[in-house]
């Protein structure tokens, strides 16, 4: 489909190239040790090309593009169809968007409301500006215990005086964009009906 062709070309492999490959903690290292080795070549259904890969890779070291590009020279020399598609859809595994059926629908999940805690990790469901999405570190966000310790140790006990405050600020600038459109609506509505 021209539409995943064009995600792929544009953004996929380049972001897999650039961030999956790359060594820790600058990218996901995803061929650095033996486990995630295997787990890639395992996603090519080809025993022959993991084991060889495999040995390989335990007895050269090299990078991930590196690694990569070997592979990928291989699978092409093998002029293998079903091969050389298992490449781009470990691509597409490792950087295209999916959701999880159960975060869609499971309640205790933390795709909902703002300021909502995650129940395993502690951390706070904060609001981000679009603008700063491409930035956003999700490890980085306040958890429960580090809004108990600012509010211990802060003379107000508002979420201003806590790491949430710059949260807030994002969401309240959401909300005041949110009620200026909703004003111009019911003034064109209020318009509208005058002019009857």
């Amino acid at each position: 489909h021209p539409t995943l062709k064009s995600a792929y070309e544009e953004e996929l492999e380049p972001f897999f190239m650039r961030v999956m490959l790359k060594e820790e903690p600058d990218g996901f290292g995803i061929l650095d040790t033996p486990a995630r080795q295997e787990k890639l070549l395992s996603m090519l259904g080809d025993d022959a090309t993991k084991a060889k890969f495999l040995d390989e890779w335990e007895r050269k070291p090299a990078g991930g593009t590196d690694r990569w590009h070997a592979l990928c020279r291989h699978v092409r020399s093998l002029k293998n169809g079903r091969l050389s598609s298992a490449l781009t859809e470990i691509i597409f595994t490792y950087t295209y968007p999916r959701l999880d059926v159960n975060v869609s629908k499971g309640m205790n999940h933390l795709l909902k409301s703002p300021w909502c805690v995650h129940p395993k990790t502690g951390r706070v469901c904060v609001p981000v500006a679009v603008a700063d999405c491409e930035d956003f570190d999700p490890s980085a966000v306040p958890t429960l215990r580090s809004i108990a310790d600012d509010l211990d140790g802060a003379s107000g006990k508002d979420i201003s005086s806590t790491r949430l405050s710059a949260y807030e600020a994002v969401f309240d600038s959401f909300l005041n964009g949110m009620e200026k459109s909703i004003r111009a609506e019911r003034a064109l509505e209020k318009k509208a009906s005058l002019d009857f």
